[in-house]
């Protein structure tokens, strides 16, 4: 029922955005665990920024590998880059802020993050042929799909496109909402 969701705080959100100012703000809501996939992501971002790009990462939640992560971002250099803020109530007002989700996860089931993104008309980065993806992500039509076997390129294609033609995201979002609302609403 969607219209249980939470609304976002307009104010708290741009305090985020402001936090956070970037040409791509990016987002990953999920544990730190090695089938979501964080290690890909954290090395294109690490990549990517060191060529230029203006791309920041909100990384929401906790778990074993958390350490590892924040380990990673001091020893690139990624400290203004990368932020992690753990476990939040408030999840929301980041993810409402953020212009795209990365959720590269090997295993889902029918995932909530992406939905919820989607209310807010937000599209998401996910692996096509994982949990119930393929049954509403359209690759470049209201998201991104990418393939499991060359994450990383994928992961690099999908974020530098996103800088590129970011006008795109909110159409994506706009059509990622319509959708989700079509098939579970």
């Amino acid at each position: 029922d969607f219209s249980t969701y939470g609304k976002p705080d307009s104010e708290a959100v741009k305090k985020i955005r402001e936090e956070n100012n970037s040409h791509l703000l990016l987002i990953m809501v999920s544990r730190f665990v090695p089938s979501k996939q964080h290690q890909p992501v954290f090395e294109v971002v690490s990549e990517l920024v060191k060529q230029g790009l203006d791309v920041k990462m909100i990384v929401m939640d906790d778990g074993p590998l958390r350490k590892d992560f924040e380990t990673f971002t001091k020893d690139h250099n990624l400290e203004g880059r990368i932020s992690f803020v753990g476990f939040r109530t408030d999840f929301i007002n980041y993810m409402a802020a953020a212009d795209l989700l990365m959720h590269p996860s090997l295993t889902e089931a029918s995932n909530n993050v992406v939905k919820e993104m989607a209310l807010l008309n937000k599209p998401a980065a996910v692996c096509k042929d994982v949990g119930d993806f393929n049954d509403y992500i359209k690759d470049r039509q209201n998201s991104y799909l990418m393939r499991r076997d060359n994450l990383k390129e994928e992961i690099r294609r999908v974020i530098v496109e996103a800088c590129e033609h970011k006008a795109a995201l909110s159409e994506y979002g706009t059509r990622l909402r319509e959708d989700v609302l079509r098939i579970f609403g």
